[in-house]
């Protein structure tokens, strides 16, 4: 499975991407198949993968870096059920 990211937005990031991929994730194990999966990022989503965004280009941004943080304990919540 490929999905595109594109979104800056952090709702739209963790529905289409985080709670997607656990979800195909059951649906797939339910059948006793495998899943791969790739993110292709690219615009506006590049933000939420960088290291540490206080020491890049984002690092005013104030809603990214609160949100960067929100997502990192996302990703390691979502991280287990995948």
């Amino acid at each position: 499975m490929v999905y595109d990211l594109t979104t800056k937005n952090i709702k739209d990031f963790e529905r289409k991407i985080l709670k997607a991929i656990v979800a195909n994730k059951a649906y797939y194990e339910s059948k006793l198949k495998e899943l791969d999966v790739t993110v292709v990022i690219h615009g506006g989503s590049y933000r939420y993968f960088t290291v540490e965004p206080s020491k890049t280009e984002y690092k005013t941004d104030k809603d990214l870096l609160t949100d960067y943080a929100n997502l990192k304990k996302a990703c390691q919540e979502y991280g287990r059920h995948v």
